[in-house]
């Protein structure tokens, strides 16, 4: 591992992407040493069956926040392309059907019980699983042993859980521009930078060199 920025990088870089990071961080200790390094703020706008949420949040969000967590904050939406129900038994329809819309209240609830910085590496750990809806309770156990399953099971069942999802709903439907496709990444509020692409397009640990630039105050493409 390597210092950076007042951060530890883990080994799993490449070296020429290891020495851009380090030069970053020499270029940000020259150019503002007396200044708080602002935080970014990363919004994932997502889905939980989508293979391609799953791909962006285990192979690239999730390991760029846990190397840049003191400058990164992450909030997720589980939401994505669901739509309301005016009536009926469920008050939702989701893209890859219900189990779907299951999961998506399953990581609303977790996310409200334990607070999304905890919640982050259970959700990470469930994605990361063959299947995630059968690892929601194994991962909480893992990674937040605190937090009873029950309390999860009770928000997803009851009246609380659809309340949390009727406001993840209306959070997505106020993005602008408007989300074209799942995952939808924004930066810094969902008006002030939104570039679905930036991330998806690139290598892997691109983000990490993008939250570089962006504490840097400069362009990283």
């Amino acid at each position: 591992a390597i210092k950076c920025c007042g951060l530890v990088l883990l080994v799993g870089l490449s070296t020429n992407h290891i020495q851009g990071v380090q030069k970053q961080c020499l270029e940000l200790n020259a150019t503002r040493p007396n200044l708080a390094v602002p935080r970014v703020e990363v919004t994932l706008y997502y889905e939980s069956l989508c293979p391609g949420c799953r791909a962006f949040l285990t192979q690239q969000l999730f390991p760029t926040w846990a190397m840049l967590h003191n400058i990164m904050d992450v909030k997720l939406v589980p939401y994505g392309n669901a739509q309301e129900l005016p009536s009926g038994n469920s008050s939702f329809t989701c893209q890859h059907g219900e189990p779907e819309c299951h999961g998506n209240m399953i990581e609303t609830c977790i996310l409200h019980s334990v607070g999304r910085y905890s919640a982050f590496p259970v959700i990470y750990c469930m994605k990361s699983a063959a299947n995630v809806l059968d690892a929601a309770q194994p991962c909480l156990q893992l990674h937040v042993p605190s937090m009873m399953w029950d309390s999860v099971t009770s928000c997803v069942k009851g009246e609380l859980g659809f309340k949390l999802m009727h406001k993840n709903a209306p959070k997505t439907k106020a993005l602008s521009p408007a989300k074209t496709h799942i995952p939808w990444v924004t930066i810094n509020g969902p008006k002030e930078w939104a570039q679905p692409n930036l991330f998806i397009i690139h290598p892997p640990d691109s983000m990490i060199i993008t939250q570089v630039h962006l504490v840097l105050g400069t362009r990283p493409f």
